[in-house]
């Protein structure tokens, strides 16, 4: 992976050197919707369809020894459940309904004065207009700037695009001075991330790029703040007449705990 200004290279990083200590000694960046059709497609195989969209507007415990709740949804429709999982985001209507916890677990906020260009990003996967003439065709590197730090990573064709272009993932810091980034950043937003912190490869500018691009085509995005939250617990009872009764709720990934993506473990 190499490191660029927005113009010449400032560095290589070369994954070789962990080949002593690992099978992967090499960088690996999945699409998001490449990772969904995967696990819909195990989902499917095992008998469990997926309905959407569905969004979780309240929960009713039984009080007939039943241990099951009543799941209503915003279109008005109720299901019996004997188990809920709520895998529903760092804002869980599930985890706020069944009344669990949700705090950082330091205790600790981050001042505004505090913020870099690494405490919020936004992710998105693009296609450009045309093919941008970048210094390392097929190649992930990064942009490192005084405003930001901007990698970008070749991704897979996918039919998840119009556009007979190849893909790519960028990742972008976005300054505190710039405010708080949409949490699915849409086609303008993310142009203007790219021509003020992209290489000058990919600006959609003519005077300062002799082959301009245009990011055409958003196919996946969403945003990080470096921050932690955990959930005071994962497993409860909801609803019955004593702490044995009533249906089960779990939860896990983001509705459970976030930290910051860079703390991920294979």
């Amino acid at each position: 992976m190499h490191v660029f200004d927005r113009k010449p290279r400032l560095a290589t990083i070369n994954f070789d050197a962990l080949r002593p200590y690992t099978r992967y000694p090499f960088s690996l960046i999945i699409p998001q919707y490449v990772t969904e059709r995967i696990l819909g497609k195990k989902l499917n195989a095992m008998g469990v369809h997926i309905h959407r969209p569905c969004k979780v507007a309240g929960m009713r415990g039984d009080d007939q020894g039943r241990r099951t709740i009543d799941v209503s949804f915003e279109g008005g429709k109720v299901v019996l459940a004997k188990y809920v999982v709520g895998a529903d985001g760092s804002h869980s209507p599930v985890r706020q309904i069944a009344g669990i916890g949700f705090v950082d677990p330091d205790g600790q906020s981050v001042a505004g004065d505090e913020i870099n260009v690494f405490s919020q990003m936004i992710l998105a996967d693009v296609a450009f207009s045309s093919r941008p003439r970048l210094p390392d065709e097929g190649s992930s590197f990064g942009v490192l700037n005084s405003g930001s730090f901007f990698p970008i990573a070749p991704l897979p064709a996918s039919a998840g695009s119009t556009l007979e272009v190849p893909l790519h993932r960028i990742v972008c810091g976005v300054p505190a001075a710039s405010g708080l980034p949409p949490s699915k950043p849409q086609t303008p937003y993310v142009q203007d991330l790219v021509d003020r912190y992209g290489h000058i490869s990919l600006s959609s500018g003519p005077t300062v790029n002799e082959n301009p691009v245009k990011t055409a085509e958003i196919i996946w995005s969403s945003r990080f703040r470096i921050h932690s939250a955990v959930a005071d617990r994962f497993f409860t009872r909801f609803g019955g007449n004593n702490a044995q009764g009533g249906g089960v709720v779990c939860l896990v990934g983001d509705a459970a705990h976030i930290h910051p993506p860079a703390e991920d473990k294979a």
